[in-house]
């Protein structure tokens, strides 16, 4: 295999996609590691949530069977602060993206925020006066973030 080009039993050579660099073709990649890409049952990780496959207890990708005593939630916490001063911005929101869910920090910059358990999860913190600042979520549950001035 030469990365971009396939033989055909002599014929010329055809021009094969490779967009995650895996040297896979697209067209035969069935655990592409490209964001936001369509992952299967038997990838390392198909359901993106920072546990192999082979050492998932509770996998969530479609058509996985369920197991009781998986989490149906989880609880995201941390600081919303100021990136120049490193104060606490009060009342900053934080919302999961593509829902009507959120939450809003406390005096101290604080939040507490329980969400369904799904496939790459993106939480939205903005403020007035602040940029909104958007984070995919790994497998961490404590996400301390920094806003910049400068928005609405």
């Amino acid at each position: 295999y030469q990365k971009g080009l396939v033989s055909n039993g002599g014929c010329p050579l055809v021009t094969l996609t490779d967009s995650d660099g895996d040297e896979v073709p697209d067209n035969a990649d069935f655990c592409p590691t490209i964001k936001g890409e369509k992952r299967f049952a038997g990838c390392p990780d198909s359901d993106n949530d920072g546990v192999p496959d082979n050492k998932d207890e509770c996998p969530k990708w479609k058509g996985a069977p369920e197991k009781k005593g998986c989490p149906e939630e989880r609880t995201i916490v941390g600081t919303v602060m100021d990136s120049k001063t490193g104060k606490p911005i009060p009342r900053a929101v934080i919302a999961l993206k593509g829902s009507s869910m959120g939450t809003v920090a406390d005096e101290k910059g604080k939040y507490t925020f329980k969400i369904p358990i799904f496939e790459q999860p993106t939480l939205r913190y903005s403020s007035l006066h602040y940029q909104t600042k958007e984070v995919v979520l790994s497998t961490s549950n404590v996400i301390d973030i920094e806003l910049k001035k400068g928005g609405n």
